[in-house]
């Protein structure tokens, strides 16, 4: 049975994930740059700037998946985004994996 033929994985795979994230904290003693968190089930972001540069880089110094993820971002926002999309593009991968095996053990 197809993804789309199976209600429960269809379901599934169409919720998303949306991250919480804590507002900016300032440098301190966990953290020497500026940086909000987001907590999940996985893990944590911990997304980092410069803020006492004029053009800051922002860029994720913590992933759910233990790698760090520097791409560039223009601004908070937009580093905050990739992180909601690619949470979401890992999960659905994960329940897409999950019902091929069940799908082809099943066949």
């Amino acid at each position: 049975m197809s993804d789309e033929k199976n209600p429960a994985v269809a379901g599934q795979v169409e919720r998303r994930v949306s991250l919480e994230w804590a507002a900016p904290s300032e440098p301190n003693d966990e953290c020497h740059y500026n940086h909000p968190k987001a907590e999940t089930p996985f893990g944590r972001f911990l997304l980092t700037w410069k803020g006492w540069k004029d053009s800051p880089e922002y860029g994720f110094d913590e992933t759910p998946w233990g790698e760090g993820e520097y791409r560039g971002w223009a601004t908070v926002e937009e580093a905050q985004e990739w992180a909601a999309q690619e949470m979401n593009r890992r999960i659905a991968a994960c329940f897409k994996a999950n019902s091929n095996s069940t799908t082809d053990s099943v066949g």
